[in-house]
């Protein structure tokens, strides 16, 4: 069986999001909305391999999401917005990179992650480059063959995420990966 190059976009971008949104809904993640640092400690340490195995969904699902939507960009794009794919790619690899720096972090040293204690920049950085570098994947979608409501629900979803995030200065980053499965199942539909 071939793929054309944007229907394996979507197999890897709907893998991506598969994989980071099983590492969210699995009980160690029941940490994320723990207040008390003890009982935060609790949930890792009564499972700590499930711990370390959804630190590495999360990463591994960033990541294929990631590279699937950048295949569909470069694919998709207009000649015009060739700077716009290069540009959301590269805000997408740096929000990876930076978020795999702190699942590696989290990973390692559960206690200073409980306590509140690991640096701020590499999330921070995630959240506001992951979302940035989308909306942009979107606006490549909106000029492609692909029904203009996919690129709006992209545009519109990570907008509304970046205001959030710059309110909150926290988001769950599960937020990112429902839309992209809905864009990935779409590219794989379209013809």
């Amino acid at each position: 069986m071939h793929l054309s190059p944007e229907r394996l976009a979507a197999v890897i971008t709907i893998a991506g999001a598969v994989v980071f949104l099983a590492a969210a809904f699995q009980p160690t993640s029941r940490v994320f909305v723990e207040p008390s640092a003890v009982r935060k400690l609790e949930i890792i340490n009564a499972s700590p391999g499930l711990w370390t195995a959804a630190q590495v969904g999360f990463g591994l699902g960033a990541a294929l999401t990631a590279v699937g939507l950048g295949i569909a960009a470069f694919h998709l794009r207009e000649q015009s917005l060739t700077w716009l794919a290069y540009a959301s790619v590269a805000l997408l690899a740096v929000g990876t990179l930076a978020w795999a720096g702190h699942l590696y972090t989290r990973a390692d040293d559960p206690v200073t992650f409980a306590n509140g204690g690991l640096p701020a920049w590499p999330l921070m950085t995630y959240f506001v480059l992951t979302p940035a570098g989308l909306a942009g994947i979107g606006i490549i979608l909106l000029r492609s063959s692909v029904p203009d409501w996919v690129g709006w629900l992209l545009v519109g979803s990570m907008v509304l995420i970046l205001v959030a995030t710059a309110i909150a200065r926290d988001i769950p980053p599960l937020v990112y990966y429902g839309p992209t499965l809905v864009v990935g199942v779409m590219l794989y539909l379209h013809r």
